[in-house]
């Protein structure tokens, strides 16, 4: 059983790479995707920047959320576990 901890990095981690892939298909091809910052577009190298920044934060918020769901589902189990 995975623990909390593995959960809190799971869902982080994936979405830091939608982020990374967010920047490098806006680093790619700029047409594909639009990033804007204050009504500006934003490109190249800041395009990655932005789209990581912009999805770390949904991320520790989701991973929080995940590890507080795994770790109540692992310390039930271990009290079913106990009571056998």
């Amino acid at each position: 059983m995975p623990s909390p901890k593995a959960a809190f990095f799971l869902v982080f981690g994936m979405s830091i790479l939608i982020g990374l892939g967010i920047g490098s298909l806006n680093l790619a091809s700029p047409d594909t995707v639009a990033l804007t910052l204050d009504g500006k577009n934003i490109e190249g190298m800041g395009g990655i920047w932005l789209s990581l920044f912009a999805s770390t934060l949904p991320g520790a918020i989701l991973g929080v959320v995940a590890m507080g769901v795994r770790s109540r589902f692992v310390r039930q189990a271990l009290v079913e576990q106990k009571a056998e």
